[in-house]
């Protein structure tokens, strides 16, 4: 059975939100990440650069972990987290 299958057989048996583990969010976490993003990278629909938010991180880290774990805490997030921008790259070939 595939994936969806069990997943839907499981909400049937248990009438209930499927558990998800712990996620940990830490200030050091959120830093680690945006010092590791690709300055050379395009914006996202937040037309906030990389390079900007690698320059930054030390001072927007506390608080993009505020945010998310508010996020997390209340269950719903933002509308614009669920939105990108995807560009197909054609490749040559059959």
């Amino acid at each position: 059975m595939c994936e969806l299958g069990l997943f839907k057989q499981n909400m049937t048996q248990n009438q209930s939100n499927p558990e998800m583990e712990n996620i940990v969010i830490t200030r050091d976490g959120i830093e680690k990440i945006l010092n590791n993003l690709n300055p050379n990278k395009a914006s996202g629909p937040d037309k906030i650069s990389p390079r900007l938010m690698q320059t930054l991180s030390t001072e927007i880290a506390p608080f993009l972990t505020k945010i998310f774990k508010a996020s997390l805490e209340v269950g719903i997030s933002p509308n614009d987290w669920k939105s990108a921008i995807v560009a197909p790259v054609y490749k040559k070939g059959p």
